[in-house]
């Protein structure tokens, strides 16, 4: 993986700690190893559907946690909703892939 640049750090609601998130080029065929603890599965969305305006809208996100839904400002990916810090770290991700930052 060659890593292409850094993010602004955003801070987490809950445990009010900073995330630093960096933006790395991978091949396009990849056999993802995740830790189960950590990751529950990879989506691997194009960047135009994360930036279309039409798709961000507040949705029904529910899980174990919230089994009667919680209605969340997100992003649909399939049957997926990305939200909460995903959909933070993204805002200040994809301006700056659309205005050419970062040759990828």
């Amino acid at each position: 993986m060659e890593v292409l640049g850094e993010l602004e750090p955003v801070r987490s609601g809950p445990t009010n700690l900073d995330v630093h998130a960096f933006l790395g080029r991978i091949p396009r065929v990849v056999n993802w190893d995740i830790n189960p603890h950590e990751v529950a599965e990879v989506l691997t969305p194009a960047v135009a559907e994360l930036w279309d305006p039409a798709l961000r809208r507040e949705l029904l996100f529910t899980n174990a946690r919230w089994p009667d839904g919680l209605l969340v400002d997100g992003i649909p990916v399939g049957d997926r909703v990305l939200w909460g810090m995903t959909l933070r770290l993204l805002d200040g991700l994809v301006p700056r892939l659309l205005a050419g930052e970062w040759d990828v």
